[in-house]
């Protein structure tokens, strides 16, 4: 059975700029449906902060991350309720345990009630500088 690439305005494949600052469209899609789940691409949380600051940063960097996801599941009329499966990875195995406690704080806000299943993973780098990013799976 194909996939079906839900229409969001908005949302489409995943665009970013070359070394050079040149629009390019990668081959990967934001957000899938198939068989009634929905699977939102990672999102990372890119955000200036303070870098000797490991709560503002992933802090920061979590809220913005689930921020946009929220967004996706908003535009196929999802929730965080619906939700059943995240990966969230993180970036700098030097803090990693202050970095946890403060995505878990954050975390916790969009997740309160039944959280989902959640795989948390560290990872040596992640695009465009981020220190967190997070997908989610989210059923119908």
């Amino acid at each position: 059975m194909p996939k079906a690439i839900p229409v969001i305005p908005g949302i489409g494949p995943m665009t970013t700029t070359d070394n050079r600052g040149r629009p390019i469209t990668l081959p990967i899609s934001e957000a899938v449906e198939a068989h009634g789940f929905v699977f939102v691409a990672g999102q990372g949380g890119h955000v200036a902060a303070d870098p000797a600051d490991p709560d503002a940063v992933f802090g920061e960097e979590t809220r913005r991350s689930l921020e946009l996801i929220r967004l996706r599941l908003e535009g196929l009329g999802l929730t965080f309720r619906d939700v059943v499966h995240a990966k969230v990875m993180l970036a700098d195995w030097h803090e990693f345990e202050a970095a946890r406690w403060a995505m878990n704080a954050v975390y916790s806000e969009y997740f309160a009630a039944e959280p989902p299943v959640r795989l948390l993973f560290g990872v040596a780098h992640l695009p465009g500088g981020s220190h967190v990013e997070i997908e989610v799976l989210a059923a119908r």
